[in-house]
C-alpha cells in the first residue's frame, strides 16, 4: 500500500460497509482485492499511525509554518483556559 486515507466507515444493519469512492481511487482499490478491517476505539490511535507515516514521508510542516497558513499572529495573546467545574 503506497498511502493511507482515514476515514470512518459505518457497518449497516445488514453487516455491510460502504468503501467512499475517493478512498477506493486514492488507495488504488479495485473489484477482487482484500481488505483488513480493524476495530478502532480511540480515533486518536488511527490519528497517530497517520501522522507517523506522515513524518516518515516528510510530508509535514513546522508549527510557525502552520501559524504562517493559518493566517495566525504569533505574538497574540494566548486564550484563557477556563475549567468547567463539572
Amino acid at each position: 500500500m503506497a498511502s493511507a486515507v482515514v476515514e470512518a466507515v459505518q457497518v449497516d444493519a445488514e453487516g455491510r460497509v460502504t468503501v467512499p469512492k475517493h478512498a477506493l481511487q486514492h488507495l488504488g482499490i479495485e473489484p477482487g482485492d482484500i481488505l483488513a478491517l480493524v476495530k478502532v476505539v480511540n480515533a486518536f490511535d488511527v490519528l497517530a499511525v497517520e501522522a507517523i507515516a506522515l513524518d516518515s514521508r516528510g510530508d509535514t510542516i513546522s508549527v510557525s509554518e502552520l501559524i504562517e497558513r493559518l493566517g495566525l499572529d504569533p505574538g497574540a495573546e494566548p486564550l484563557e483556559i477556563i475549567d468547567d467545574p463539572d
